[in-house]
């Protein structure tokens, strides 16, 4: 009997080795790549969200994997595209999985998922065992916005611009303390 399948889109800036990298820590095995599908085994599954400290680790996991110095990186990253499945943190949706700057996924996790300085603090602390250094942190998030901008153009998404917003905040934090390169990025943009 042939296993039933699902159809993911496929952006322009994935990366096929990245995507049949990923699905190891995914839910459903990755069975061909076109130029803009994804070919899955369809598997139903109930969708549950990580606490801060399994996105922590899934994340590591996930960017330990290398290729040229560069991290495999999710690209969409966070509580909309993981879960627990069979008892273990999972991600799907592959659409953006490509080689890159950590931060892409790392930033999404710091605007979304954390909700406090200290929930950044516990995050970083379970993700590499230290809160980043200002310098590294701050580019991070920077390119974490370039990203989603180019991610946004791409799919032509409202708010284009804001993005380009928090960088543009970023760049003006005076890098005293992490809180206020947090506080700035996290900021509502209007």
């Amino acid at each position: 009997m042939k296993p039933k399948i699902f159809l993911g889109k496929r952006s322009k800036f994935s990366d096929s080795e990245a995507i049949f990298m990923i699905s190891k820590y995914g839910i459903a095995r990755v069975i061909d790549i076109t130029e803009d599908k994804i070919v899955e085994e369809f598997i139903e599954f109930e969708k549950t969200n990580l606490t801060l400290l399994e996105l922590a680790t899934l994340a590591r996991e996930i960017h330990q994997n290398k290729r040229d110095g560069q991290s495999l990186v999710h690209g969409d990253f966070g509580l909309n595209n993981t879960t627990i499945y069979r008892g273990v943190p999972k991600c799907y949706d592959y659409e953006h999985v490509h080689f890159g700057n950590k931060y892409v996924d790392l930033g999404r996790v710091v605007l979304r998922s954390c909700k406090s300085i200290e929930e950044v603090e516990t995050f970083f602390q379970r993700y590499n065992g230290r809160m980043p250094f200002i310098s590294e942190l701050k580019e991070g998030l920077e390119s974490f916005c370039d990203w989603q901008n180019k991610i946004r153009f791409e799919k032509n998404l409202p708010y284009q611009e804001v993005p380009l917003i928090r960088k543009r905040r970023l760049q003006l934090a005076r890098n005293r303390n992490v809180e206020e390169l947090i506080t700035a990025f996290k900021a509502e943009v209007s």
